[in-house]
């Protein structure tokens, strides 16, 4: 499944809650599944909370909706290309997504690993 059609996927299940201000894509590193290139396997999980904080990275952590299981998987060589490939994606849906509109309203849109700071893709405001 290409990114686009996962995030349409994924969209679709919080476009009527209105209560989301923010979105942030977790990444996480799925440690077991490597390739003999040195690729390395990585997953996005789409949040949804009520505030964006600048200040504070913990606001990704109040989350309204989660697309829980349903993950985006990708592989990159290590984690720093993984970041920014994250990044590419979100940046290229921003422009062609089917839903980008809704991506633009928010407050904020982030991506990061868990464990580290958040990038801020798009501001509103």
């Amino acid at each position: 499944m290409v990114f686009n059609e996962w995030l349409d996927q994924a969209l679709s299940g919080m476009k009527n809650d209105e209560r989301i201000k923010a979105l942030c894509f977790n990444i996480y590193e799925e440690c077991d599944i490597n390739d003999a290139d040195g690729n390395e396997t990585y997953t996005l999980q789409l949040v949804g909370s009520s505030y964006y904080d600048e200040e504070n990275d913990d606001w990704a952590c109040d989350t309204l909706y989660s697309t829980g299981e349903f993950l985006f998987c990708f592989v990159s060589k290590g984690w720093e290309a993984a970041l920014n490939d994250a990044v590419e994606f979100i940046k290229s849906y921003l422009e062609n997504g089917s839903s980008a509109d809704l991506l633009k309203k928010m407050e904020a849109v982030c991506v990061g690993f868990t464990d580290g700071d958040l990038i801020c893709v798009s501001r509103n405001g």
